[in-house]
């Protein structure tokens, strides 16, 4: 549905970027549609010479350079997928010494020094403007020793040398993290982005802003992007630039609960349960590993009586009982929710209840873990008429173990 909206993607890898493909594949009325072809910025920090050499081949390359090494039927089959469905391809580099890679890759073709740009494909440097870290360490990525983009403080001379000798280089990028990270820090990332810019002796055609707006875990309220807009400052509406954003979490995550039976229900302490489900730190990683930055509401729904029953944070002077929220992995701290309580339910969580995650649509099954083989569950589309629709079918216990048996592949 997003790829029938002419929808653009971020892709933070080479495996990323052909899912975008793969799922494009077979749409034959797209090839007919110069609008339903789509534009996709290639963000990842670590691009090794093999991936490098892909994006060369499927957007740079001319026919002249391929008459000495003629195409295998993957290859062209590959390229044709490429001119078909992608409008333009957006390459963030990440450090100075991927863009010596670049120069090199680019030297290789014999490629003149200006036409690295073609119609298909636009490079930028993504810069840390190292101003200071947001609520959450892990996720912020603006930090002075962050592991994301060329340190300005460090590289500003080289950067500008940089935007000088290579007139193939036509955008910049900038990503401040993701959650924890405010309007404010936003809008300092923003002016030393653009203080850089106007230190440039050319335009640039395109500046990416990132994404990492926050949202409330704690309530339904949609994020409302319209108090960033009003805050921004209006050299980013220039008509001169083209603006990018990657809004992607703040988007999915409220479209989709997660949903799992209670499996079994243990008495810890007089006034405390424990809650076994299937779904653990396989399905929500950072919220077994850091629970106090990434936390969820939670639902009970009582089937015999068709209610659902909204959990809260257990508050002992009511003389509720508690319960944590375990997942079925094998190791203690795979839990998803501490000491939760439902007071509205007239006696305690039993087994086969339904427990409910809301606003588990990000950084769930995108960062499935393998350990103890678990299965994948599987994913569902609610449809605007009510219809359920199978769109990720639960993984059998075959294609699970394959993971492990490489002969097999």
């Amino acid at each position: 549905q997003e790829l029938d909206m002419s929808a653009s993607f971020e892709c933070a890898s080479l495996g990323e970027l052909h899912l975008v493909l793969e799922s494009m594949r077979g749409r034959t009325h797209f090839e007919s549609k110069e609008h339903t072809k789509c534009c996709i910025v290639l963000d990842s920090p670590c691009k090794t010479r093999e991936e490098m050499q892909w994006v060369a081949d499927n957007f740079i390359v001319g026919e002249h350079d391929r008459q000495s090494s003629p195409d295998t039927h993957a290859q062209s089959s590959s390229r044709a997928l490429c001119r078909h469905h992608v409008s333009r391809l957006f390459i963030n580099i990440d450090n100075m010494e991927e863009y010596q890679d670049w120069k090199q890759l680019f030297a290789q073709c014999q490629l003149p020094r200006d036409t690295p740009n073609s119609p298909s494909i636009t490079f930028g440097f993504r810069i840390n403007p190292q101003i200071r870290s947001g609520q959450i360490q892990s996720t912020s990525t603006c930090h002075s020793t962050t592991k994301f983009g060329v340190p300005l403080h460090e590289y500003e001379q080289e950067l500008l040398s940089a935007y000088k000798e290579s007139p193939w280089i036509h955008g910049i990028h900038l990503h401040v993290g993701s959650q924890g990270c405010g309007i404010e820090l936003f809008l300092e990332a923003q002016q030393k982005l653009l203080g850089f810019i106007s230190k440039l002796v050319r335009n640039l055609k395109w500046i990416d802003i990132g994404g990492g707006f926050p949202i409330s875990y704690e309530t339904d309220e949609l994020p409302r992007f319209e108090s960033l807009v009003k805050a921004m400052d209006e050299k980013f509406f220039n008509s001169k630039y083209q603006l990018i954003t990657e809004y992607g979490r703040s988007i999915v995550t409220k479209a989709a609960i997660a949903v799992a039976p209670v499996q079994y229900v243990k008495r810890a302490t007089s006034n405390k349960l424990i809650i076994i489900t299937e779904l653990g730190a396989d399905c929500f990683l950072r919220e077994a590993y850091c629970p106090n930055d990434w936390n969820h509401r939670f639902s009970i729904w009582d089937c015999e009586t068709d209610t659902m029953h909204e959990c809260s944070s257990f508050d002992d002077t009511d003389h509720q009982i508690a319960f944590d929220i375990a997942g079925p992995l094998c190791f203690s701290g795979d839990l998803v929710g501490r000491s939760q309580s439902a007071n509205t339910l007239d006696s305690i969580v039993r087994h086969r209840h339904i427990l409910v995650i809301h606003d588990a649509g990000g950084y769930t099954q995108a960062m499935y873990s393998r350990y103890n083989s678990r299965r994948m569950p599987a994913c569902y589309l609610v449809t605007k008429n009510g219809e359920i629709e199978t769109i990720l079918r639960a993984e059998t216990l075959s294609e699970s173990i394959q993971c492990w048996t490489h002969s097999q592949r």
